[in-house]
């Protein structure tokens, strides 16, 4: 499990992308399955097709260009699974399908279209912020917690089918 972060603008499966350390140079592994992503500075990563990561870490003026693919988050050993402070572009879709104790936190600068938590016996919880879906929330196994003071707005369907 390793983590990349961004330092240029560009697909995510491409290594020009990505660098092994924080503001250096370009040419390591695109994020995979476990890997932490980190997209900072002004930089926008798209999803070329769907793709598996562990977490991903959107800072404040990062932004992620969905283009109609699902970003599948495996949770492996990061409390934020997913933490947006950026910006997200384009139709984006996310699945959660590991991890445990994990939070998913939003600002809303840019909306999830779908959300599917596929996680069993296990809760996602929403971090510091409301979230809002422009498509579907469906639940297979696992749990969302809202906590007492989150909104959540799904804009279409809910489907719970699972525990």
């Amino acid at each position: 499990m390793a983590t990349r972060w961004a330092v240029a603008t560009g697909n995510w499966n491409t290594t020009d992308t990505w660098s092994a350390t924080s503001g250096g140079s370009a040419g390591a592994s695109v994020p995979a399955t476990g890997d932490h992503a980190r997209i900072e500075g002004s930089y926008t990563v798209t999803l070329p097709a769907d793709t598996t990561c562990g977490s991903v870490r959107l800072n404040a003026s990062g932004t992620l260009a969905g283009a109609g693919h699902t970003l599948i988050l495996d949770g492996s050993d990061e409390g934020q699974t997913f933490d947006h402070d950026g910006i997200i572009s384009g139709t984006l879709n996310v699945s959660v399908i590991g991890g445990s104790g994990k939070t998913f936190d939003g600002n809303n600068n840019g909306t999830i279209n779908n959300l599917t938590i596929n996680n069993s016996g296990q809760t996602l919880t929403l971090g510091n912020a409301a979230l809002t879906l422009g498509g579907t929330l469906t639940i297979t196994a696992g749990a969302l917690s809202t906590g007492s003071d989150k909104a959540l707005t799904v804009a279409g369907d809910v489907s719970v089918t699972g525990t």
